[in-house]
């Protein structure tokens, strides 16, 4: 006779799925896939899979063995490459994991002054001006200030260029009056601006009578 005692080792499965933090792809720096590696025990399985768009960035490791000689196998996942500029995380809920991709696109803003004033012929022109940034049309707090040792220029540096998906409007203002002066700001281009105050020298006349 022959007794044959038969078990169906038990299975699992692990899902992962991706999300992006990258202001909606604004920056069109979203790859088209990725690939994530299965880990069990923190050795590559050779097992991956391809997250794209046609299966909504989400895939599962299927048909796993649950246990190794008795002791449950503990999987983890990999992202293969991550894409250049962005920073990845992992979360893990059992056997379910999220890799969150993340890109904060950062901008600039450039302020300078521009003197028309006949090279300060009247010598009403200040030492330092002042200068505040505004994000959607609601002051900042960010000030500068614009002198001859900074060549009445300065730079607004790592500031977001997003925020719900949206660009952010910047611009830049005066806070200084400077008396005898009209100013007058323009974006020259994106996120550069130039602020002119210009004052007419006052003019005399001298008579003479023969």
């Amino acid at each position: 006779f022959t007794i044959t005692n038969k078990h169906i080792p038990e299975r699992t499965e692990v899902k992962v799925t991706k999300v992006w933090d990258d202001a909606n792809n604004a920056e069109g720096l979203r790859p088209s896939s990725i690939e994530v590696e299965l880990l069990a025990n923190g050795t590559a399985t050779g097992k991956t899979v391809t997250l794209d768009e046609s299966n909504s960035w989400i895939a599962t490791f299927s048909d796993l063995y649950k246990y190794e000689n008795g002791t449950e196998i503990i999987y983890t996942i990999e992202e293969i490459e991550v894409p250049a500029g962005y920073t990845s995380t992992t979360e893990r809920q059992n056997n379910e994991f999220t890799i969150t991709n993340t890109y904060i696109p950062k901008t600039q803003v450039t302020v300078t002054k521009v003197w028309d004033d006949e090279n300060n012929r009247d010598g009403l022109r200040p030492d330092s001006i002042t200068v505040e940034l505004y994000k959607n049309g609601s002051a900042t707090g960010e000030t500068a200030q614009l002198n001859e040792s900074n060549n009445w220029s300065h730079v607004f540096s790592g500031l977001l260029k997003y925020e719900n998906d949206v660009e952010i409007n910047y611009e830049v203002k005066e806070t200084t009056t400077i008396s005898g002066y009209e100013s007058t700001t323009e974006e020259t281009s994106t996120n550069n601006f130039t602020i002119t105050n210009k004052h007419i020298p006052e003019r005399t006349e001298v008579k003479v009578t023969k």
